[in-house]
């Protein structure tokens, strides 16, 4: 059972990775709000939208060097998890392991469970 929410979790974290690399090598971070921008740390605008001001602390908070941190600690909380199950504590790695895929749970490959709970 573990196999399979480490599966989905390491491919889960490889695409945000994937994805945070590919924007990092584009704009530096920290990224910053001014007016309607998000700025990256070398001043280039990342996003621009003179309309829709709401969205642009959450864009600025969630920059790649952000996500890359927070790819490594799930990561390691992962890790954790395996290490837990494999010295009997079944329960909590369990735990672990489905509270960080929740976050994904709109993911297609989801693991779905054989009572057709998430």
């Amino acid at each position: 059972m573990i196999d399979r929410w480490v599966e989905f979790l390491t491919k889960c974290l490889d695409e945000d990775e994937s994805a945070a690399r590919d924007l990092a090598r584009a704009y530096r971070g920290p990224w910053s709000v001014l007016d309607c921008m998000v700025l990256d740390a070398g001043g280039d605008t990342v996003v621009y939208d003179e309309y829709h001001w709401g969205p642009l602390p959450h864009i600025a908070r969630h920059d790649p060097a952000r996500v890359l941190r927070e790819v490594e600690a799930k990561r390691n909380l992962i890790a954790v998890a395996e290490t837990a199950y494999y010295a009997a504590d079944h329960y909590a790695s369990d735990g672990i392991l489905r509270s960080l895929a929740a976050v994904y749970s709109d993911h297609p490959d989801y693991p779905k469970d054989d009572d057709g709970d998430g």
